[in-house]
């Protein structure tokens, strides 16, 4: 590996172009974005995705040039130069701007961003406890009656819970094996009046 600085990964990416968001609605990508919290090559993305580099790289040229993956510097694999991949942040949040310019486009994007993988996950996850397998994760739904100050004061509540366990996951010096979980969630006032 070349003797690079690497740039502190931030904790949050304010998305500010569409383009952007539409780069997260792939499943691939998100997972590219996800392997990529620490230093990596198409060619690891490859062999732990089981799929040839050739696929991967369009994903991960996209993935930089929207400024969501950053590379950090390059190694020579035998004759190959290889380049490494590193995600810029932890999480991203699309700018209140963002979706205010087209409302709908911006509203289903920000909500696949969070509700697509999760589907998926949560997909997998269930048929390997229905087959037996080990896994930790549950999927649940829950109807509040809230006012809107008991709203205000779940989400403010949800949010630190959050933000502790994110930075235990971050700062722990446990040197047990880790594995990547995702927590996703929407809380919105439900519209009774809409059909679905």
């Amino acid at each position: 590996m070349s003797e690079t600085v690497v740039p502190e990964i931030l904790e949050e990416k304010l998305l500010t172009d569409l383009s952007q968001l539409e780069a997260l609605s792939s499943s691939m990508r998100l997972r590219i974005l996800q392997w990529a919290l620490d230093p990596v090559t198409v060619g690891v993305l490859a062999e732990r995705f089981g799929v040839p580099r050739t696929r991967l790289y369009y994903h991960v040229n996209l993935l930089v040039d929207e400024g969501l993956l950053v590379e950090v510097g390059e190694r020579t694999s035998g004759a190959r130069v290889e380049h490494i991949y590193r995600t810029v942040a932890r999480s991203v949040t699309p700018s209140p701007e963002l979706l205010e310019d087209d409302p709908r486009q911006g509203a289903k994007l920000a909500v696949g961003l969070v509700l697509d993988p999760a589907r998926t996950e949560s997909e997998t996850m269930i048929e390997k406890k229905l087959r037996g397998g080990s896994t930790i994760g549950e999927v649940h739904r829950l109807l509040l009656r809230f006012t809107d100050e008991q709203a205000r004061e779940f989400v403010r509540r949800l949010d630190q819970f959050c933000a502790e366990f994110q930075s235990q996951s971050i700062e722990s010096s446990d040197t047990g094996k880790k594995e990547s979980y995702a927590f996703s969630f929407a809380f919105a006032l439900m519209d009774l009046g809409t059909e679905s």
